[in-house]
């Protein structure tokens, strides 16, 4: 890939550039904002050990996985003036999702509950990934976003990056 096609103006949406500083060096990627994939056996068993740890209510064999996964926010940003005009609840689509298939459904954070100011805590039980295992799973370039991944019960997954800046979904 050429420098100009990384550099490409924000109209192209399929790529997420992404800027990881090892060291005394920064490298950058581009990442799918969008991907289909199929997890290991053994990956999805140890995920699906790790969500239902999280939950009093076990995962159903034939239950859709929905984890809404929110990347660490600083409270700088949590902060700021500008917000999304955008509801998590914004058409109720829990309901609605429920209507179409069983869902076991997770709200998972790279920061404890408290710290989630901004982001419907009160009404959401956001669990803490304490081990790190959905960005090791799904996205281990240590992305500053939010992405929702559906797995169905073989293991096919979807998932989206969206929220390409804080508060603001990308556009199509």
């Amino acid at each position: 890939m050429s420098r100009n096609e990384f550099y490409e103006p924000p109209g192209n949406n399929e790529y997420l550039a992404v800027y990881i500083e090892k060291d005394s060096i920064t490298v950058g990627i581009r990442v799918q904002k969008e991907k289909y994939g199929r997890l290991e056996d053994s990956t999805f068993n140890a995920l699906r050990l790790y969500l239902n740890s999280m939950n009093a209510e076990k995962i159903g064999e034939d239950d859709l996985i929905v984890i809404n996964f929110l990347t660490g926010v600083t409270l700088e940003e949590q902060n700021r003036n500008a917000r999304s005009s955008w509801n998590i609840f914004e058409g109720n689509y829990i309901r609605k999702l429920k209507k179409v298939a069983d869902v076991s459904q997770y709200w998972i954070s790279t920061l404890p509950k408290e710290k989630l100011k901004y982001f419907h805590s009160n009404k959401i039980d956001w669990k803490q990934d304490k081990q790190g295992m959905i960005p090791e799973v799904f996205s281990p370039y240590g992305l500053k976003y939010g992405y929702y991944i559906i797995i169905r019960p073989n293991g096919d997954y979807y998932y989206e990056i969206v929220n390409s800046e804080f508060g603001k979904k990308p556009r199509r």
